[in-house]
């Protein structure tokens, strides 16, 4: 990634062009998906639009799919920045599970073709490699407070894993039981799913949003409840 000068007195480190190469593709790429979609984007316009030969984006990337990948996470920058500073912010539980999915929802309701893609559809098999690229190119700053907790979710394409980790927290707190923390795990993540294909059908995507979040907030809220109950009893 980087070449490393010595020149006797200091070390001068100096992008290499294949970095910037790369970049600069991811970011070409990014922009065109901004534009229209992933099945309408080639090789070739995009070596077209980049000034570059379609072999060359072979050098840097597998395949098409795999620069799509790298630049749809790209989408997730500003979420992925956001959810660092929730972490930081340590909110209690409650709060901070169901603002760590209205977060999600704002981002993935505003480019549900993208989002669905990675946690659904087909790149979802490629998230963590793409992931993995992106961080190289494009490094985020994520949480301060909890890098190990933060890399563990992020890392993961696996949206369910990814939210019974966040559950297990409850659990550790005794707000939920290991079953609440796998039911809700497996059914919050499949209410956004469900709800994310009615808005690539042209469901509204404000009302969507706002039913998932009302959705997964009513969820939370009766197992809190029951939870609540059973220890009363």
């Amino acid at each position: 990634m980087f070449t490393i000068f010595n020149n006797g007195t200091c070390n001068v480190r100096v992008l290499s062009k294949g970095f910037e190469t790369k970049r600069r593709m991811v970011q070409l790429a990014f922009e065109k998906l901004s534009q229209e979609k992933a099945d309408k984007l080639s090789a070739r316009s995009l070596a077209k639009a980049g000034g570059f030969s379609p072999a060359a984006l072979y050098r840097y990337f597998d395949s098409m799919e795999n620069l799509i990948a790298v630049a749809s996470i790209k989408f997730m920058q500003d979420y992925i920045n956001d959810y660092g500073k929730l972490m930081d912010s340590d909110c209690d539980f409650p709060k901070n599970y169901i603002a760590g999915w209205k977060l999600f929802n704002r981002y993935a309701f505003a480019d549900p073709d993208i989002y669905y893609g990675l946690f659904w559809g087909e790149y979802q098999g490629s998230y963590c490699n793409a992931m993995e690229e992106y961080y190289e190119l494009f490094p985020v700053a994520g949480s301060k407070k909890y890098p190990a907790r933060f890399l563990s979710l992020f890392s993961s394409g696996d949206i369910y894993e990814r939210d019974l980790q966040v559950l297990r927290m409850a659990c550790d707190k005794s707000l939920m039981s290991e079953a609440d923390a796998i039911y809700l795990s497996r059914v919050n993540p499949l209410i956004v799913k469900g709800i994310l294909l009615e808005t690539l059908g042209n469901k509204n995507r404000n009302q969507a949003e706002e039913e998932a979040n009302q959705l997964l907030q009513q969820n939370l809220e009766l197992i809190l409840e029951r939870n609540r109950l059973r220890t009363c009893s």
